[in-house]
């Protein structure tokens, strides 16, 4: 009768446990969805199906020539600029929950957890991809080997500046925006790729919404016309810059080549343990982020 009355105890168990199961994915589901990211908004999003991406990066084409009655045309060459491979990483996290616990309070330990987990997922993804702009003054580099923002040199010759060196103010983003507007390819041909997204940090909010709501310029006192909120940028703040003075000028993410690679997004696993009996949930990802052109993005330390 004892061995009878263990296997029973251990059957109900089981059976509590994948009655759950359901559940568990609902709420980690319906949390990861908070708080609200902006990595997805700025970033050139893609999936992969390998274990890394290469990109071989091109210089682009030169002008259109006349070409003479009856003369041959003119060919161009296409030249390669540089090669670029993304190597994804693995994140994991998980938890465990003794089955005494689970038995006796099961609705409120997952209530309290399993929204932690995916909480913690959503909040990790976002501040490891948004650290490539505030490191790109430094650490993170462009195919070139300059810091993503810098002075970049051409292939034709010359060099081109991404790197905004000033406060954020009405008349530094209209500076921005003009400089953004003599962006070239590596032949040094106009891009003409129009600038539409504006990222800051949480604390420059309040100055970039006067800037770009207000009826007349915020910088004078001359009733003069605000131009520059015909522009429609959209604003994107986030947290997770830490330099209150940083901010950052992009175009549209199909446009620009900082690049995320999602090779798994967030799955999650459930089991019970045998030898402990505790019930052990995880979640995984994997994915690989970084620049590949430093073109289509312009930024600023402050001064």
């Amino acid at each position: 009768m004892a061995s009878a009355g263990l296997v029973m105890v251990q059957q109900h168990f089981r059976s509590l446990f994948e009655n759950r199961l359901a559940y568990i994915d609902e709420i980690l589901g319906l949390n990861y969805e908070m708080p609200k990211v902006i990595y997805d908004q700025i970033f050139n999003m893609r999936t992969s199906t390998r274990m890394a991406e290469e990109i071989t990066g091109l210089a682009g084409l030169g002008r259109f020539a006349e070409k003479p009655q009856s003369e041959p045309l003119q060919y161009d060459r296409i030249l390669a600029a540089y090669d670029v491979r993304f190597t994804h990483k693995t994140f994991a996290k998980g938890y465990q929950i003794s089955m005494e616990l689970n038995e006796d309070e099961i609705d409120g330990v997952l209530v309290d957890v399993m929204p932690e987990l995916g909480r913690m997922a959503k909040i990790s993804i976002e501040a490891d991809a948004i650290s490539d702009l505030p490191n790109g003054f430094g650490t993170v580099t462009a195919p070139d080997g300059v810091a993503f923002f810098g002075t970049h040199v051409l292939s034709a010759g010359g060099t081109f500046s991404n790197l905004l060196q000033t406060d954020f103010s009405q008349s530094a983003l209209e500076a921005a925006i003009n400089q953004a507007a003599d962006m070239v390819n590596e032949r040094g041909e106009l891009m003409v790729i129009p600038m539409t997204r504006l990222v800051i940090p949480n604390e420059l909010r309040w100055i970039v919404s006067e800037v770009l709501e207000s009826q007349q310029r915020s910088d004078t006192a001359n009733n003069a016309i605000n131009v520059v909120n015909r522009l429609g940028l959209t604003v994107l703040d986030t947290p997770f810059l830490t330099d209150a003075d940083s901010w950052y000028l992009t175009c549209e993410p199909r446009l620009h080549k900082l690049l995320f690679y999602w090779r798994q997004e967030p799955v999650t696993d459930h089991a019970a343990d045998f030898d402990t009996k505790n019930l052990k949930s995880s979640m995984l990802y994997r994915y690989s982020h970084g620049v590949a052109d430093w073109r289509g993005w312009f930024g600023s330390q402050g001064v």
